[in-house]
């Protein structure tokens, strides 16, 4: 059989999950395939090995591998052969199996091309003439790294699963207790009672959401996302925020001037916003405003002098936008420095009493952040709230 029919006898096997992966090997250089094909075969047990003489019937392979749901461990390739080089074959390679080990085989007239291959993100490069034993032994580290990648693709295919099914657990046992918790605000009192029933009812949400948002972060296909004006989200939060009995009188909206845009998952943003409103009202002296500016790419400074901190101006510049919360609390320095931790993830602190990890959590799964900045004097402080860049 000739070297370039072997890739043809690479049979679907009964059942793909349990199909040896495969070690692939492609040289146009008759004699060096039959050592590579027998260094592969003798020096790793537990794979099949295929072996080409050419780029394209090497990638005719690869494909037919994917149709018939095979694991591709290693590709060991040539680089200067006729058509297509082992480059490209390598790069080709990445598109279809991104976690595969990718090697280069060259003599010194593809060396520099070899090289820069490796620049390129290709994972090593060997030099002809090889010895067979150094060859396995490289090889080895190759495929060490490549069993640590599929493990590590296995574990958090089975964390998405379970947090899935953790997340269908959360609606179902909290759906009854939001639709109850409605069902008692269809009188729509101001009294206390009421609009402890309605925070409530805004935790419960946020709490079903929060379930669902972890299940898109661990890797799961996104949901209900969408592209929004901030300054749309800011209308909402605050029309929210009213609904909960907040005098939203005192909240001040400052223009910057542009017109920034997020990509959001909506209910995210204005839950994480309304936290940090309710915040700055609850610990801003009776009667004093509240401040809510919109900041985006093109602003480097917020009006009445809220100059941002290096995190945001750096989050600014990067293209993302930002929000910010600004009110009269008058905070001691040990509460400004708890805050900043609280935000930062200290597990020592309790969640209780600040009311912000909730924020800080939906924010961080929609890959944004939100950080806290005090006043001198303990006079003032501000919260951003960052979001990433609207890229389309």
């Amino acid at each position: 059989m000739e070297p370039r029919d072997r890739a043809t006898s690479l049979a679907a096997p009964a059942a793909a999950s349990l199909a040896p992966p495969v070690l692939l090997c492609v040289d146009d250089e008759l004699l060096v395939l039959e050592v590579l094909e027998t260094a592969l075969r003798t020096g790793f047990a537990g794979y099949d090995v295929v072996a080409c003489a050419r780029g394209g019937d090497a990638l005719e392979a690869i494909l037919r591998m994917r149709e018939e749901s095979r694991e591709l461990a290693l590709v060991l390739s040539d680089e200067v052969m006729p058509g297509m080089s082992g480059t490209d074959l390598l790069e080709a390679t990445a598109g279809i199996y991104p976690d595969a080990a990718r090697v280069i085989l060259t003599g010194q007239a593809g060396l520099h091309s070899a090289i820069q291959s490796v620049r390129l993100g290709i994972d090593d490069y060997l030099e002809k003439p090889f010895k067979t034993d150094a060859l396995v032994r490289t090889l080895r580290g190759h495929l060490d790294q490549w069993t640590l990648r599929r493990e590590n693709s296995r574990l958090k295919a089975r964390l998405r699963a379970a947090l899935a099914r953790t997340s269908q657990l959360v609606e179902r046992a909290l759906g009854p207790v939001e639709s109850s918790l409605g069902t008692l605000l269809l009188g729509d009192t101001e009294a206390p009672q009421a609009i402890e029933l309605r925070r409530a009812r805004r935790e419960v949400v946020g709490l079903t959401l929060l379930a669902r948002l972890s299940v898109e972060d661990a890797g799961a296909v996104a949901h209900d996302w969408e592209y929004m004006p901030l300054g749309n989200l800011v209308s909402r939060t605050m029309d929210a925020v009213g609904a909960t009995g907040r005098d939203v009188s005192r909240i001040e909206r400052v223009e910057a001037g542009g017109r920034p845009v997020a990509f959001v998952q909506p209910i995210a943003a204005r839950l994480a916003l309304q936290e940090l409103v309710d915040n700055a009202l609850s610990h801003s002296p009776a009667g004093s405003p509240v401040e809510l500016c919109v900041l985006g790419p093109a602003d480097r400074t917020a009006p009445r002098g809220a100059e941002p901190p290096t995190a945001v101006e750096l989050h600014l510049r990067r293209g993302g936008a930002a929000i910010a919360i600004t009110n009269r609390a008058e905070l001691s320095r040990e509460r400004q420095e708890a805050i900043a931790r609280l935000l930062a993830g200290d597990p020592r602190l309790p969640l209780a009493g600040f009311g912000l990890s909730f924020a800080a959590w939906a924010v961080e799964l929609m890959r944004g952040s939100v950080w806290f900045q005090g006043r001198p004097g303990g006079h003032a402080a501000t919260f951003w709230m960052g979001l990433p860049p609207a890229r389309r």
